[in-house]
């Protein structure tokens, strides 16, 4: 009847078996439209049960393909490689499947669920770099060990090239490369310090004039040892005062001076300069005598005074100096002393014997 709304009860059949209702899953059914028989109250009007079969098709939806994240960088955290959406779970290993493959299907034909997706190893360019104990000359090959490569807050692993070195010096170069999840370098200066070496002098007077000086320096390989004396116990800084011999002339007797020994430097090892080594000069000794001058008196009459006057002696000294001194002078000793009593059996062409520091002369 023209007019008239009806509500029918659904039935659906799938591989042979009825269901009530509509379908809802994805697929082609038959379904089948029942109204029951009935009057309606206002016309009285009679209608009579029915039934209408019509097909129904419902369509898999399609779920996107996933795409991978691109550009991920190694961060010491968890990273999501590939960004799943509703219809779709994936794995560790990035394999996707479909929730109910009933329902859903790839958008993309031929899709197997698998995306290929990576992390980037970090780039360690720009790290900050921490080396190891820093190294002092031995002569043996040293390696520059590496204690940290931070950048960005990771401490990235790495491998070290070019660190070993001998000689002393501040401009060498150590590269380290990234690995595992870092690549890439960063390059840091290191040095190897120069040695400081050991030396200790010790002086022996030769002569009042004369001091011989001996180091002693470890390692005992290292040459051009060179010596410098002072009259007080600071070095010299005059490079000038410092000679490569070690022996020292022309000093002055009975006079205290200090030695010093100093490995001047070179390539590897510092400069070091000893202790002074205190040594006093020996009072200068009489090495001869000679008469300068005769006494004025050469000839004399039994009885006589034995008069000195106008006789003189140089005295020579193993300071290579000399002085001239008169007969009264303290240190001669004269024998017949002045003023003896001169007798023809005792004296007569007898010289007069001048004695100083245990040399003699005679006039």
């Amino acid at each position: 009847v023209s007019g008239t709304t009806a509500t029918p009860s659904y039935s659906y059949t799938v591989d042979g078996a009825t269901h009530n209702g509509l379908p809802s899953n994805a697929g082609t059914y038959t379904v089948t439209a029942a109204f029951d028989s009935s009057i309606d109250g206002a016309s009285k009007m009679y209608y009579p049960e029915k039934t209408v079969t019509f097909t129904v098709t419902i369509e898999k939806q399609k779920v996107a393909v996933p795409v991978a994240e691109s550009e991920l960088v190694y961060n010491g955290s968890a990273q999501t490689g590939v960004v799943v959406a509703d219809g779709m779970n994936d794995t560790y290993t990035a394999t996707a499947t479909l929730v109910d493959s009933n329902n859903y299907e790839w958008a993309t034909t031929g899709f197997n669920g698998k995306v290929s997706w990576s992390i980037a190893q970090k780039d360690i360019a720009g790290a900050t770099v921490t080396l190891d104990t820093s190294l002092t000359y031995t002569g043996q090959p040293q390696t520059q060990t590496v204690s940290s490569v931070v950048i960005d807050g990771l401490r990235a692993t790495f491998d070290v090239s070019n660190n070993v070195q001998t000689d002393a010096g501040d401009n060498y170069t150590l590269t380290i490369t990234g690995n595992g999840n870092f690549t890439g370098t960063v390059t840091s200066g290191f040095t190897i310090a120069k040695a400081t070496p050991t030396t200790t002098a010790q002086a022996t007077a030769d002569s009042p004039i004369q001091v011989t000086v001996t180091a002693s320096v470890n390692p005992n390989t290292l040459t051009g040892i060179q010596y410098a004396v002072s009259t007080t116990t600071t070095p010299p800084t005059d490079t000038s005062a410092w000679q490569s011999s070690n022996v020292f002339t022309g000093l002055t007797a009975e006079t205290p001076y200090y030695f010093f020994a100093r490995f001047p430097g070179n390539n590897n090892y510092n400069s070091v300069t000893s202790s002074a080594a205190p040594v006093t000069t020996p009072e200068k000794a009489v090495s001869r005598i000679e008469i300068a001058t005769q006494p004025t008196k050469l000839s004399y009459v039994s009885g006589e005074a034995l008069d000195l006057s106008g006789l003189t002696v140089t005295v020579y000294y193993d300071d290579n100096t000399n002085e001239t001194v008169g007969y009264n002078n303290s240190l001669l000793s004269i024998s017949p002393a002045q003023g003896t009593t001169l007798g023809r059996s005792q004296h007569n062409g007898q010289g007069v014997t001048i004695t100083c520091g245990g040399q003699t002369a005679t006039t």
